[in-house]
């Protein structure tokens, strides 16, 4: 990740590419990230690079003070 205040410099892209460049260096050439779908940034630079959505995922959480009685 790129810190906010350094964001919009092309960090993000280059460490990406790099990364990329890397694994593929090492033989790997399939690859998967996990993003969490209300980072629109993160999912734009992904998706520029030629990476697709393929699922999403959804988390819940047990609300505070539960146990409680379920009506």
């Amino acid at each position: 990740g790129v810190h906010p205040e350094f964001q919009g410099r092309g960090l993000g892209r280059s460490i990406v590419i790099e990364a990329l460049s890397y694994l593929a260096g090492e033989g790997c050439r399939t690859g998967m990230l996990y993003v969490d779908t209300a980072n629109a940034t993160a999912l734009d630079l992904y998706q520029s690079l030629g990476f697709v959505l393929e699922r999403v995922d959804r988390c819940f959480a047990i609300p505070n003070g539960w146990p409680h009685e379920v009506q």
